[in-house]
């Protein structure tokens, strides 16, 4: 699909400079600062309408951003890259790479002296299965030239070059020794070059120059607003005409990029809670407001003014802070202020083997742990090209699917106590026990589960595990109508959610949201059911969609798929019966070292769209893991959807979003 993409947008958009770059699992559209607005401008009106995530990879070398833009129509996506050069040589310099040379004295050293006694006949040339020039190697020492090992790189060790020596010269030896040494002498640069860069200082920013400024798409989507602030924040990429760049999830006060490979992975910043409100306290002031706004001459209802929301408020469900531009009661302008919660949890994957970060995907979204192992695995599988045992795809949906019903039930009861209704929180708590129960005895843990695993899952669902499984599923429908007769024909909760937090259709996929919140504003797309990963393509399950586009449409769409997803559950459990017992794992090393390349997988999280990208570089750590939240894509949303409502509806409207602060903050 992206070939004819590509061929279309260099025949029909006029735009040359582009190329195609394969890497692992993913094919870049590789453009340049000059061509991607263009580029993504086609894109969208082809029907690439949702910008997914913005990020970039320090290659050392050079910085790459990336992009990656989905369609719903066509159900695919394009990942498109810049590449910007950071070590851009100064005018009359050029940059070239220290030649490795091997005298005769070295060889000498290593115990190899008898090709002094080579004739010149040239019989080992002639036997060489790999074409080496071996008489110039050895005429070269005899003569006292220094020797490249590129020379000899080819040799096959076959042998059969010192056979047909008629002086018997150890030909093999000294290949050997030629290879010996090359080794010592590159960790010996390496170690000087990493001497080199310790000297210089940690934590020095990038220069705003024009190697590291790409032109902005917030233009283009709106959703590029946040993603691009996380970039220049992580990476000190600058983006060119973007309104409000400047850091989101790290305090003002901190110092240098932590995504960079520069940045250690253990170095630590104090920053004061004091030094960090100083330095963000004017970001919104009523004045600022009125200047950046063209508010000039407005007239209000009140003396309009500055309120503070959380961090520390239990509506905001979590670490979240709301700075207001309030008149009277009614909202003038709304931002959220994120990053109290952030861990660094991209770094620190950075640093660690491949088979040790699930434990680091449940800290993301921690009232749905199972949902966030799903992603990293399958992208693991992706790259190395394992396929996974029936039964484990079967476990997988059926754990993931209970806790999706498990995060419903936990934002349904909290958002209605939000709203003063406090009963539907016992009813709602006591169901979420079962499920907790269930997670309980096939993973030993009630919230942090490490129970997906690359290549499938670490414990089968014996029969007593089926039986509680079973009878939830039973008991779960009866339940359901309780929740409806409690709270949705309430008047009271009426008021509070129709026609309040309207997200329209074109906003919504404008913003990047997803899931439940995408669905309630009109969009019908489900990864699981459009884009199935896992063995989703063989459960039949409908798609709740509403088109309000309000709180109460949110509100249905969720406990809609609760229902949706107990009959996926059934389905599942139904299949697990004709399903040989004891295979819910593939054959996988206990050193995972995945090949060379990039790869993204994403799935259908309770929240939204979840997905991991990860670029191997060959080795047993990754070498870049981006995490792809949901939440904070939704939360992007929120000053768009408490336009022109009341201070009161801000809490329902932000509960709508269901945000769970450790996945937006990661």
């Amino acid at each position: 699909m992206i070939d004819e993409i590509f061929t279309e947008i260099k025949d029909n958009a006029g735009i040359k400079e582009i190329a195609l770059e394969e890497d692992g699992a993913l094919k870049y559209i590789v453009a340049n600062d000059k061509n991607l607005q263009p580029l993504v401008k086609f894109l969208k009106e082809k029907g690439y309408e949702h910008l997914s995530f913005v990020t970039a990879v320090d290659k050392l070398n050079e910085l790459e951003v990336v992009y990656l833009l989905h369609s719903y129509t066509q159900k695919n996506f394009i990942p498109l890259k810049i590449k910007l050069n950071k070590n851009k040589p100064k005018t009359g310099e050029t940059k070239s790479e220290t030649e490795i040379l091997i005298s005769p004295t070295e060889i000498i050293a290593e115990g190899i002296n008898d090709y002094g006694l080579c004739l010149g006949c040239g019989l080992c040339n002639k036997v060489c299965v790999n074409s080496v020039d071996v008489k110039s190697v050895i005429l070269g020492l005899k003569q006292n030239k220094n020797i490249n090992p590129k020379q000899i790189s080819n040799c096959a060790i076959c042998g059969l070059c010192q056979e047909k020596c008629p002086k018997k010269i150890k030909i093999l030896e000294l290949f050997k020794a030629i290879n010996k040494i090359k080794i010592n002498k590159i960790k010996t640069l390496e170690q000087n070059t990493e001497t080199e860069k310790k000297t210089e200082t940690e934590t020095e920013k990038i220069s705003s120059d024009e190697n590291f400024a790409v032109p902005t798409l917030t233009e283009i989507f709106r959703s590029a607003g946040w993603h691009e602030r996380e970039t220049f924040d992580m990476f000190g990429i600058n983006f060119e005409g973007h309104k409000n760049l400047r850091r989101i999830l790290l305090p003002a006060e901190f110092k240098g990029y932590p995504l960079l490979k520069s940045y250690p992975c253990n170095k630590e910043q104090e920053i004061s809670l004091s030094s960090d409100f100083e330095a963000t306290k004017d970001e919104l002031t009523v004045d600022k407001f009125i200047e950046s706004e063209g508010q000039e001459g407005r007239t209000y209802q009140t003396k309009i003014m500055h309120l503070n929301v959380g961090p520390h408020h239990p509506s905001t469900h979590g670490v979240l802070r709301l700075r207001m531009i309030i008149d009277g009661e009614r909202m003038i302008k709304i931002e959220p202020v994120i990053g109290y919660l952030h861990r660094g949890i991209e770094k620190v994957c950075e640093s660690l083997n491949y088979n040790q970060i699930v434990p680091y995907m449940d800290r993301l979204d921690y009232v749905a742990s199972m949902l966030n192992e799903f992603p990293y695995v399958l992208a693991m599988e992706k790259l190395m090209n394992i396929e996974i045992p029936e039964r484990a795809q079967i476990i997988r949906v059926i754990v993931a699917e209970l806790n999706r019903i498990a995060s419903h039930i936990i934002w349904f009861t909290t958002w209605c106590m939000d709203l003063g209704a406090t009963t539907p929180f016992f009813y709602g708590f006591n169901d979420r026990e079962k499920i907790l129960e269930i997670f309980e005895d096939v993973s030993r843990a009630r919230m942090m589960f490490n129970y997906m695993c690359v290549g499938g899952v670490k414990k089968d669902i014996n029969e007593s595990i089926a039986k509680k499984i079973y009878k939830f599923i039973d008991m779960m429908p009866a339940h359901m109508k309780e929740y409806h007769n409690l709270i949705t024909g309430n008047e009271i909760f009426l008021a509070r959610t129709k026609n309040i937090g309207i997200l329209k259709k074109e906003d919504a996929i404008n913003f990047g949201v997803t899931g439940p919140m995408l669905r309630a504003s009109g969009v019908n797309y489900d990864v699981r059911k459009d884009e199935p990963y896992s063995m989703y393509a063989q459960f039949k399950f409908n798609v709740p969609v509403f088109n309000e586009g309000d709180n109460f449409s949110r509100y249905m769409v969720r406990m809609n798929e609760i229902e949706e997803s107990l009959k996926i559950i059934k389905q599942g459990m139904d299949m697990l019966n004709s399903v040989k017992e004891g295979e819910i794992i593939a054959k996988v090393p206990r050193m995972i070292i995945p090949p060379k390349g990039s790869v993204y997988e994403k799935i259908e999280h309770a929240k939204g769209e979840m997905g991991i990208f990860i670029v191997s570089d060959g080795k047993p750590k990754p070498y870049r893991l981006k995490i792809r939240s949901p939440s904070f894509s939704n939360l992007s949303a929120l000053p768009k959807m408490c336009e022109n409502n009341y201070v009161a509806d801000v809490v329902a409207i932000s509960g709508t979003i269901d945000p769970v602060m450790g996945c937006v903050d990661r």
